[in-house]
């Protein structure tokens, strides 16, 4: 894990183009993740499970960042957002949970964005539930 100063770890490159950043950055991603649940559970609430998806799936990228930004000082700005989990993973290596909801999240992302296939209620709700938990995650990263 990288130091206090959110440097990190010495010798370790990320595989994916970054950007570093601090706290007002990871403040302003989860800011905008609790933005896009919002819109997410709103979406649910109207059945409509592919566009919950898609604010849900969004919600959880802007969590990834702030948690990424607060942990190593740094997030992915690959426009494939495939390559942010392993970015995750080494933010968060206590929680590799947290980090396989994200894969699987993100499976869900394009087709719940670009409706290229019909998604589920199940789909949606997992999708708000992963997104609330890298939340809370991030939440408890950024000073109170």
């Amino acid at each position: 894990m990288g130091s206090a100063d959110n440097e990190p770890d010495e010798g370790w490159t990320p595989s994916t183009k970054c950007q570093r950043g601090g706290l007002t950055d990871a403040s302003m991603h989860y800011g905008e993740g609790l933005g896009y649940l919002k819109d997410a559970k709103h979406a649910f609430s109207e059945s409509s499970w592919n566009r919950s998806v898609g604010h849900a799936s969004t919600a959880a990228i802007h969590a990834s960042d702030s948690i990424c930004l607060m942990r190593l000082g740094l997030f992915s700005t690959s426009h494939n957002h495939k390559h942010a989990p392993p970015i995750l993973e080494r933010a968060i290596p206590e929680n590799p949970e947290l980090v396989a909801d994200f894969v699987d999240l993100l499976d869900l992302k394009n087709p719940g964005q670009y409706a290229s296939r019909m998604l589920f209620e199940k789909d949606a709700r997992f999708c708000i539930d992963a997104a609330e938990l890298l939340l809370q995650h991030a939440a408890t990263l950024l000073p109170k």
